[in-house]
């Protein structure tokens, strides 16, 4: 998984609420703790910060809640996506199935497609909340012919624009420059339970 940017503000109002939770949690410590000072003294304000972003970061922000209350406006994508691909140039018109597998935290990802010949795997990534269409995956990614397939595709990067619509992405990707650019449609449903 690598990092990836985003359009919301979310991450500066998150560092801040972390930081309130953090002192409410010593304090309570304190209150209901105190003949017990020796057992949490250790805790440091960096220690229970450090606990309470690990665990945003990994589950909490999952929780739907956080998105009515607005406090976070990240769309969480982990799961598995299939769907069709569409490709251009001498594949003019052809469709393939696909699918995307996508590993997400609060502050990284890794966008994984297939089909049956290649697998690509995102390099580098953004989720833009705040756009006209909607929130948008972007990605650059890096495409592997899988060993023993039919088709001639040679290692390449490309890059890919995906729109959320409830449980499906759809969008555009390209690879290649020139001459020699081919591009497609790329549209994923959510599987239920992935």
């Amino acid at each position: 998984m690598h990092p990836y940017a985003t359009d919301s503000t979310e991450r500066e109002k998150i560092f801040a609420f972390l930081a309130v939770l953090t002192i409410a949690v010593l304090w309570l410590l304190d209150r209901s703790l105190g003949q017990y000072k020796w057992f949490w003294n250790p805790l440091t304000i960096t220690g229970v910060y450090g606990l309470l972003y690990l665990l945003f970061g990994k589950i909490i922000w999952k929780a739907s809640f956080l998105r009515i209350i607005r406090l976070t406006k990240t769309p969480d994508l982990n799961g598995r996506w299939e769907g069709k691909i569409k490709l251009s140039s001498k594949w003019l018109g052809k469709t393939k199935d696909a699918t995307v597998t996508i590993r997400q935290s609060w502050t990284r990802i890794a966008v994984i497609f297939e089909t049956e010949s290649t697998r690509a795997q995102s390099i580098i990534a953004s989720i833009l909340t705040n756009q006209p269409e909607g929130t948008v995956l972007s990605f650059e990614y890096l495409n592997q012919p899988k060993p023993g397939s039919k088709d001639q595709f040679n290692i390449h990067r490309g890059s890919a624009r995906l729109t959320l619509d409830g449980n499906t992405l759809d969008g555009d990707f390209y690879y290649g420059s020139g001459k020699q650019q081919t591009f497609g449609s790329l549209t994923v449903s959510k599987i239920p339970g992935s």
